[in-house]
C-alpha cells in the first residue's frame, strides 16, 4: 500500500470517529482511485483487500443509510410468470465512447436473448463532478448524458431503458436517490460493473436493489456485503481469491475471457504507415492503452523497450493511447526517440495495430482488452506472466499457455520479439494462431452466451437457497 493510499484510509477512519459519514465514504473512494489508477493495484490487488475496503464502506452506510437497507432476498418478489424474461439491470459508473466496459456492455445488450433477459441500464455517475462539488476528489465535468450521448442513444435504439442518477450532492446523497432509481426498476438481477473505487454501486449493493447481486470484477472486485457472487475472467485471480469470498457467503463464477467484436476487426482498413512516418520496411512494434506512461516509468518494461529499440535499429514503437510520455522520451537517445510514434488517443485503435507486426504486452502490468483486440486483428502477442495479481497475468491468460512468456523470464520475453522481427512467416503464423483463439473463445457471442450461463445459474442458486429456507422454516414441512 502507497503512502497516499494508506492516508486517504487513515483519514477515512479519523472521519469516521467524527461520524462525518460522507466525508468518510468519499476519502474511501479516494484511497481505491489512488490505487487503481495511479498505484497499478498494489494494494487492491485481491478479494482480501477489496473485502477490508468493503467493511470500511459498509460501517459508514450502516450508520448513515441504515434506513435503505432491504436484507431479504425474495428470489421474484413482483410475481411474474416464470416463463417470462428476467429483469436484468446492468450499473455502470458511466458511459464513455471508446472505452472498453462501455463498449463491452453495448454488445452484450445487442446480443442477449430477450426471451430469458430483459436489460436495462443504470449509470451512476461516480466520476463526473457533483453539484456542490466533492471535497476531496476532483472529477472533471463528464456527465455520460453529454460524452456518451451517441452510445446513450444507440443503447435506447435497442430498446433498453437507461437511466442516469443525479450529481446533486455527496456520495451518500448520491447513493440514496441510485438506491431508489434502481429499485423503481424493479429488477431481478443486478449486475454491478465496478470496483472498489466505486462509492454509490458499493452503497446500492450493501443497500441490496435486487434479489441476486453480482459483480462483473473489471481489475479489482467489489466485495461488500450484499454481493451474493463475483464474475472473473482471468481464472487465476478467480483460484487466488475464492477461500476469501467463500469466506463471506460470496460465490465464485468464471467466464474465461473478455468480449471482442470479432466483427468489426476483420472490417478495419490497415492504417496508412506513410502518414504514421514509419518505414514500409520497419518491423512496427504496438502498445496500446491508457496507462501507458506510468507502466513505462514505474517498472522494468520502459528500460527493457529502450535498450531493444537501441539494438534493433530496424525496429519502430508505436504507443497508443493518453497522457504525459515526455519523461519517457527525454531519456532516449535520439537515433530511438526519432523511431517511436505517439498516435494518441484513438476511439477505434484497429487500424492502427493492423498497420504493425507485434504487439509488445506490457509488464510487470499490463492491459486485457488491447490484448484481445491485438489477438483479433492477427497480430502475434507478447505477454508474460508477471505475477499472480489480475494485471500482471491477464495478458499471458488470454494468449495462452502455449504462446505466454513463463514467469518473470524478461529475456524470454525479448528473445521472442527477436525471433518474431527476424523471421516475418513466423510472427504471422502465430498471429494467425491468436487470432483463431480469439475466435474460439473470445467472441462477442460466445462470451455473452456465457454470462447468461452464470446469470441463469445465480438466479437458480437463489431459488433453490429460497425454497430451502422456507421449508426449513415452514411449521408444516415433512421431516
Amino acid at each position: 500500500m502507497s503512502a497516499r493510499v494508506a492516508a486517504c484510509l487513515r483519514m477515512a477512519e479519523d472521519a469516521a470517529r467524527a461520524r462525518q459519514w460522507g466525508e468518510a465514504v468519499e476519502r474511501i473512494a479516494a484511497g481505491a482511485v489512488e490505487d487503481i489508477q495511479h498505484d497499478q493495484l498494489t494494494f487492491l490487488a485481491g478479494a482480501f483487500e477489496a473485502g477490508l475496503v468493503g467493511e470500511k464502506y459498509g460501517s459508514c452506510f450502516a450508520a448513515a443509510l441504515g434506513d435503505c437497507r432491504q436484507v431479504r432476498r425474495d428470489v421474484y418478489p413482483h410475481a411474474r410468470d416464470a416463463s417470462e424474461p428476467r429483469r436484468l439491470l446492468y450499473i455502470t459508473a458511466s458511459l464513455v465512447p471508446g472505452q472498453a466496459a462501455s463498449r463491452r456492455l453495448l454488445r452484450m445488450l445487442e446480443l442477449h436473448d430477450r426471451d430469458r433477459f430483459e436489460p436495462q441500464v443504470l449509470v451512476t455517475e461516480e466520476f463526473t463532478a457533483r453539484r456542490p462539488p466533492l471535497r476531496f476528489l476532483r472529477w472533471p465535468h463528464a456527465p455520460s448524458m453529454e460524452i456518451g450521448g451517441a452510445l446513450v442513444e444507440r443503447i435506447r435504439s435497442l430498446d433498453v431503458d437507461v437511466r442516469c442518477a443525479e450529481v446533486e450532492g455527496d456520495y451518500l446523497e448520491g447513493a440514496r436517490g441510485a438506491v431508489a432509481l434502481a429499485r423503481s426498476l424493479r429488477p431481478d438481477l443486478a449486475v454491478f460493473v465496478g470496483s472498489p473505487a466505486c462509492p454509490i454501486q458499493a452503497a446500492m449493493a450493501w443497500s441490496r436493489v435486487a434479489p441476486v447481486q453480482l459483480n462483473q470484477n473489471i481489475g479489482s472486485p467489489l466485495v461488500i456485503d450484499g454481493i451474493d457472487g463475483v464474475i472473473y475472467h482471468n481464472p487465476e485471480t478467480a483460484e487466488k481469491d475464492r477461500s476469501d469470498l467463500h469466506r463471506r457467503g460470496i460465490r465464485v463464477h468464471e467466464v474465461h475471457g473478455m468480449c471482442t467484436d470479432l466483427e468489426a476487426a476483420d472490417r478495419a482498413c490497415k492504417a496508412d504507415r506513410r502518414e504514421l512516418g514509419v518505414p514500409a520496411s520497419a518491423v512496427l512494434l504496438v502498445t496500446a492503452g491508457n496507462k501507458i506512461p506510468a507502466r513505462l516509468n514505474h517498472g522494468s518494461f520502459g528500460a527493457d523497450l529502450s535498450r531493444f529499440l537501441r539494438a534493433r535499429t530496424d525496429a519502430w514503437w508505436m504507443a497508443v493511447g493518453r497522457g504525459d510520455f515526455s519523461p519517457f522520451m527525454q531519456g532516449l537517445e535520439e537515433s530511438v526517440r526519432r523511431r517511436v510514434v505517439l498516435a494518441g488517443a484513438r476511439d477505434d485503435i484497429r487500424p492502427l495495430l493492423k498497420a504493425a507486426d507485434i504487439y509488445l504486452n506490457e509488464y510487470p502490468e499490463g492491459g486485457c482488452n488491447t490484448v484481445l483486440e491485438a489477438m483479433a486483428c492477427g497480430l502475434p502477442v507478447a505477454a508474460m506472466h508477471a505475477g499472480r495479481a489480475h494485471t500482471e497475468n491477464i495478458g499471458a491468460q488470454l494468449v495462452g499457455p502455449e504462446h505466454a512468456i513463463d514467469m518473470d523470464n524478461r529475456a524470454a520475453y525479448w528473445e521472442l520479439v527477436t525471433r518474431w522481427c527476424d523471421d516475418a512467416p513466423a510472427r504471422r503464423r502465430a498471429g494467425e494462431v491468436l487470432k483463431a483463439r480469439a475466435r474460439q473463445r473470445f467472441g462477442d457471442e460466445a462470451l455473452c452466451t456465457a454470462y447468461e450461463a452464470v446469470y441463469e445459474s445465480a438466479l437458480l442458486h437463489s431459488t433453490a437457497g429460497a425454497k430451502a429456507g422456507a421449508s426449513a422454516l415452514s411449521p408444516c414441512s415433512s421431516s
